[in-house]
Formats: structure tokens, C-alpha cells, sequence
């Protein structure tokens, strides 16, 4: 006999979903998110939605200083565990892939994601924008351009220089960088840190350490903690590669 309608397997009727509220910008755009989902992918929205603060018990979450353009590509992902595409209803590939042809505008937003994803521990998106974020710059067909220094300045500004989006700048300027890059270089509107980390990898390939010709990898940003944790990460890449 099939369970009566709204019930388990069990007869038990479920538990109604909850919601919480996130306000983002002094705007105060409003998005009602499944708490569930939100506390699960990201450990600040746990501890605030879990734990005995007002947001708590109001389930309203205020972020005053966030774009509501980002948190809705973070929404999009908690929903669909995808970036958006041009299947996805309304403008929001448009407002994803921007109109750039060449990549530039969806560069940017991954960057903007990633630090969102940092700043409230989004662990699991952390490694899926940083690896797209690798995957734009690696690809030559696609002809992306590296970040400005506007982009750089707002990442080094934003996050401690030792993070994984620091290095990969960094490191993406010595692999990828050409002569047009550094033509019109001011010493003083670029972050001192990024010129330190810049001028570090100059010196290994000097020194014989990796040279230009070195592959870059994905993995070299996420953070993992064990190999074992690495190989699992690299065969997963790799079965994502052959299903494309």
C-alpha cells in the first residue's frame, strides 16, 4: 500500500520546511532561503541560525556591506550546486557572464564570490568558484584576461595575503602575464603584498625553483589537508572533465 499523500514511509507527516531571511546591502534586498541549506554550506550562517543569537530566533540575517548581485549567484549555487547558465530563467546569466566575450565579466564575478565564500566559510563553494576561477585563466580558447589591478587591489584588500585567491593572482601574473601587462606598471597603486609575492615567484624561477614552464594546478588553492584528500579532489576533476 503507497504512503498517504504528504507522509513518509513511515505514515509520519514531515516537518514543514523553515526559511530564513538574509538582508544584503544598505538596501536591504531581501531573500528568503531555505535555513537548511544555508547552515549546511556555509559555518557562519550555521552559528548564526543555530545558535543563541537574535538572528537565531528572528531567522533574519542582516549583511549590510554584501552585493545582492553576489549573494544571488551563492543562492543560485545552494539551489542548483551550479554556476548559472543561459538556461536559467530572468537575467541571471546575463548578469553572470556580463557582456564580455571573453570571459572577463564571469572572472570577476568568481572573484567577488570567492571572497563572499571566504568571508562566511562557504567551504564547498570556496573550491568550486577558486577551481573555475583556474579553469577560465588556464584556457587559452577562451582568451580571458588576467585580473586588473582594481580586482587585485579589492582581493588583497579583502582577505589576508596567505589566502588561495592571493596566491593564484599572484602566481597567475608570473605564469600568464605578457609584456602588456607590466607596461603601464605603478608600483604605487598596486598592494605591496601582491608586488612581495610577485616578486618571490620572479626569484624562484631564477633560482631554479618552478620554473614559467611549471604547470599550475587547481589543487595547489584549495587548502587540503591530506594527500588523500588531494588525490580524491584530482580524480574527481577528472571525471568531471570526461563527462564534458
Amino acid at each position: 500500500m503507497a504512503p498517504s499523500k504528504g507522509k513518509d514511509s513511515t505514515g509520519i507527516p514531515p516537518r514543514p520546511a523553515k526559511f530564513a531571511t538574509v538582508s544584503i546591502g544598505p538596501e536591504e534586498v531581501k531573500f528568503m532561503v531555505h535555513k537548511e541549506l544555508l547552515t549546511s554550506h556555509s559555518n557562519f550562517f550555521r552559528a548564526a541560525l543555530n545558535g543563541r543569537f537574535k538572528e537565531a530566533e528572528d531567522r533574519i540575517v542582516r549583511l549590510r556591506d554584501e552585493d545582492a548581485g553576489v549573494f544571488r549567484f551563492f543562492v543560485h549555487w545552494l539551489y542548483h550546486k551550479r554556476f548559472p547558465n543561459k538556461h536559467d530563467a530572468g537575467n541571471l546569466y546575463q548578469m553572470w557572464a556580463g557582456e564580455s566575450t571573453n570571459g572577463a565579466d564571469t572572472m570577476e564575478n568568481l572573484v567577488f564570490l570567492y571572497v563572499f565564500c571566504e568571508k562566511y566559510d562557504a567551504p564547498e563553494l570556496k573550491i568550486k568558484t577558486i577551481t573555475c576561477l583556474y579553469e577560465h585563466l588556464d584556457d587559452p580558447a577562451m582568451g580571458c584576461p588576467l585580473p586588473d589591478v582594481d580586482t587585485v587591489k579589492y582581493v588583497f584588500d579583502s582577505l589576508h595575503e596567505s589566502s588561495p585567491l592571493c596566491n593564484l593572482l599572484a602566481d597567475a601574473h608570473c605564469h600568464w602575464a605578457n609584456d602588456d601587462v607590466w607596461s603601464d606598471f605603478d608600483e604605487g597603486i598596486w598592494p605591496p603584498a601582491f608586488i612581495g609575492k610577485v616578486l618571490r615567484q620572479y626569484t624562484a624561477y631564477a633560482q631554479g625553483g618552478r620554473d614559467r614552464f611549471s604547470f599550475l594546478e587547481p589543487c595547489d588553492y584549495h587548502e587540503h589537508k591530506t594527500r588523500e584528500e588531494q588525490s580524491a579532489c584530482q580524480k574527481q576533476q577528472e571525471e568531471e572533465l570526461e563527462k564534458l
